[in-house]
């Protein structure tokens, strides 16, 4: 008996996923969904619970260290958690004319490169081959009309 590796259960789950794939799209995609909705929706509550603790140990902290009433302890850390956000807000706003600058040249570059390649690839063909081009995409366009409709 030969011996299972690596690659043949790779193989193998690669195999069921396309069949999965082509079987129960509608399964997947909505099993798919969910799940990212139960990890956002703990990742939210989790995020909840830690900035209630913190809020509730620094209004503690704040109203022993400074003997304040309620209103003035709220007010306080308010302020507190207001400054600790913003300014790693700050920093971020400081780079994002960089960050978008950066990222307009790389996708002009990455545009202009597209086309290149595309364009030399089309040259490249003989008439038989950009017929033959031709009839695949208008072929898979047909066919993939049908699971549209």
């Amino acid at each position: 008996m030969p011996a299972i590796s690596i690659k043949h259960i790779y193989t193998a789950l690669l195999v069921l996923s396309v069949i999965l794939v082509f079987t129960i799209p509608d399964v997947l995609i909505e099993l798919i969904v969910e799940a990212a909705h139960l990890i956002i929706e703990v990742v939210v509550e989790i995020s909840d619970v830690i900035f209630e603790a913190v809020e509730s140990m620094l209004d503690q902290f704040v109203e022993h260290s400074f003997h304040t009433e309620l209103h003035d302890t709220q007010i306080i850390v308010f302020y507190i958690i207001f400054s600790v956000l913003m300014i790693p807000l700050f920093f971020i706003a400081r780079l994002m004319p960089r960050a978008y600058y950066y990222l307009t040249t790389k996708a002009d570059k990455s545009y202009e490169n597209y086309k290149l390649k595309t364009q030399l690839y089309w040259l490249g063909l003989s008439r038989n081959e950009k017929i033959k081009l031709g009839v695949m995409i208008l072929g898979g366009l047909y066919i993939t009309s049908f699971f549209i409709m």
